[in-house]
């Protein structure tokens, strides 16, 4: 999911499908893989900046130069409503989940 959020992102493309999920996989990432690690030993500090970056970039738009902006692409606020919605659910779900090598034990 990251590397098409990425894409996305970088392209300026189905604005804030991309930002939205990046801040998915990185909330996932900080809940599963970093929490409980101090800080800058292994820590959420990278997964929590690109939180925080993804958040910017979804706040201020797509931008002039973006694929958005060249094709006139402007998603409904309810299908951004609904992708918020379910990228909730699907950390919810990837986080209250074992990990696979853990789920037959």
């Amino acid at each position: 999911m990251s590397e098409t959020s990425g894409i996305l992102t970088t392209l300026g493309l189905l604005h804030p499908l991309g930002p939205l999920g990046t801040m998915a996989a990185m909330t996932i990432a900080t809940a599963k893989a970093h929490w409980g690690k101090p800080i800058w030993a292994g820590g959420a500090e990278l997964p929590v900046t690109n939180i925080a970056a993804a958040l910017a970039l979804m706040l201020t738009g797509p931008g002039m130069y973006s694929l958005d902006q060249a094709f006139g692409i402007k998603l409904p606020r309810p299908l951004v409503i609904a992708a918020i919605l379910a990228a909730a659910g699907a950390v919810v779900y990837g986080i209250v989940t074992p990990p696979a090598d853990q789920q037959g034990t």
